[in-house]
């Protein structure tokens, strides 16, 4: 079971039904739904767990939230700042497969390892 925590507050429609998650609340993975509160809020691969909650098995869950949101915001529209991650190893590793020409992150950066999220936030930083 991996422990997870909302990296910012989600207000909407669960599994469970309409809920009003704030940030920092912690709750845990159980075959593949994000439990918060003892309520099913979301499949832990969707959209709504991407945005809003963090693997926090390391206690670095609201940094990762925190990264993934600004590295998703800094790339938002920005072709010279995407040629960065293309060519980068590091970040390929993160693409997912499915798309030869179109770059969508793949489950494995919503749950990367801090070091690889703050290479890829700095490389675009150009830190």
């Amino acid at each position: 079971m991996e422990k997870y925590i909302a990296h910012k507050r989600f207000k909407g429609s669960g599994i469970y039904g309409f809920v009003n998650i704030p940030a920092t609340t912690e709750g845990f993975c159980l075959d593949g739904i994000i439990f918060m509160d003892n309520k099913a809020i979301c499949c832990e691969n969707s959209e709504n767990a991407h945005q809003y909650f963090a693997v926090n098995n390391d206690d670095k869950g609201l940094e990762r939230g925190i990264l993934t949101g600004k590295i998703q915001r800094l790339l938002s529209n920005n072709k010279k700042l995407w040629e960065k991650i293309w060519c980068d190893k590091i970040c390929q590793k993160y693409k997912r497969c499915d798309y030869d020409d179109y770059w969508l992150w793949n489950n494995d950066f919503f749950t990367a390892p801090i070091k690889d999220l703050q290479y890829i936030y700095n490389l675009i930083k150009g830190e």
